[in-house]
């Protein structure tokens, strides 16, 4: 069959952060799998409606595709409402990261309802459907209604890069964002679900019962704006000066913060799938994360758990896992042997079947 990606996530800022990586190395592994498929790159012309249309439906025409896998339908957001019907007997694939607005209606669904409904809509239409975890595909079956027979879970890899020794460059890196005390990472930003706020709380607590033994380094990209709201409430907490925001970060710098690192934390409310806390294993550093969404389902035994919406469990877990040298140990072995499970030549695998169930419109 002759498949074509959509590469807009290529041009927008989800190349800084997950959904990026994992369309990436998605279509990599695809790639690289195939034997008897045919792969072209669709770079969308965003202009306008009409011209999107048209750029689609000629690219459709010249290069007879069978299957357009959309990586990212989401991407498209402000500009164009995707409609299946402009593929015609082009089969769609679409890949669904987690069905975050309608679980949290009240903070995502306020302003874009209509677009995100409207995509939704193109996603449920579409013949076949990648879940990124079960968690994923048993929400999009309970909340959006999505037939479970079009649902395939692929779940996510590590990259190689991330399983290596540790960087001789450690000492710069770590003088080079001010870190001078052993850490705790969490990755992410001030978004209502990624947690922070009560991460900060919970390391307010344990840090100043510890003589500010620790520094909670917070890596993302993040706007000035909210770099200023997160500093304001760690001045509040008193632990302004334990607390690091580096921005967006290089791989190379990432790696060796994991690395580094003395535990990673990512109480995060709802995650579609939590790559960071698997990087975070594959890197050999213990991870603390929460007990519900994929977080559960995807680190299993192999992370501490805990209740995200409770700052004294989080607390109470970085303390735990902190001050226990045996327990780190032990979850260190655990996230090794687990991230094993996660490799891309895998996700490439399960698309590779997903789009075996299609026919081509020749056959």
């Amino acid at each position: 069959m002759n498949i074509a990606f959509d590469m807009q996530f290529m041009k927008s800022g989800s190349m800084l952060r997950g959904i990026g990586r994992y369309c990436h190395n998605m279509i990599q592994s695809i790639t690289k799998l195939n034997s008897h498929h045919s792969f072209f790159h669709f770079y969308p012309d965003l202009s306008g409606e009409e011209k999107f249309k048209n750029h689609l439906q000629q690219f459709l025409k010249q290069h007879s595709i069978d299957v357009f896998h959309m990586v990212s339908p989401f991407e498209y957001f402000p500009f164009i409402k995707l409609e299946r019907d402009w593929f015609g007997s082009t089969q769609v694939a679409t890949i669904l990261y987690d069905v975050i607005p309608l679980i949290f209606h009240q903070i995502y669904l306020t302003k874009y309802a209509d677009f995100y409904y409207h995509i939704l809509n193109f996603i449920k239409n579409s013949e076949v459907i990648f879940s990124i975890s079960e968690t994923t595909k048993n929400d999009a079956i309970s909340y959006a209604g999505i037939d479970p027979l079009k649902i395939h879970v692929i779940y996510g890899g590590i990259e190689e890069k991330f399983i290596t020794p540790p960087s001789i460059k450690a000492p710069h890196v770590l003088a080079h964002h001010q870190i001078h005390k052993p850490y705790v990472l969490f990755i992410g930003n001030n978004e209502f679900r990624k947690n922070i706020f009560r991460l900060l709380q919970a390391f307010s607590i344990i840090n100043k019962s510890l003589n500010h033994k620790y520094q909670l380094v917070i890596t993302s990209f993040i706007v000035d704006q909210g770099k200023e709201i997160l500093m304001n409430i760690a001045k509040n907490l008193g632990i302004s000066n334990d607390v690091i925001i580096t921005g967006y970060i290089p791989d190379d710098d990432l790696i060796t913060l994991y690395q580094s690192a003395e535990l990673f934390a990512f109480p995060s409310l709802y995650e579609g799938f939590g790559l960071p806390a698997l990087e975070a294993m594959a890197c050999g550093t213990p991870v603390l994360t929460s007990n519900n969404s994929s977080l559960s389902e995807i680190t299993g035994h192999a992370a501490y758990h805990v209740n995200p919406f409770s700052i004294e469990e989080i607390t109470n877990g970085l303390m735990y896992m902190l001050e226990t040298p045996s327990i780190k140990k032990e979850y260190i072995k655990k996230g090794l042997q687990h991230v094993a499970n996660y490799t891309w030549e895998n996700v490439g695998r399960e698309v590779l079947r997903g789009y075996d169930t299609l026919d081509s419109p020749s056959d």
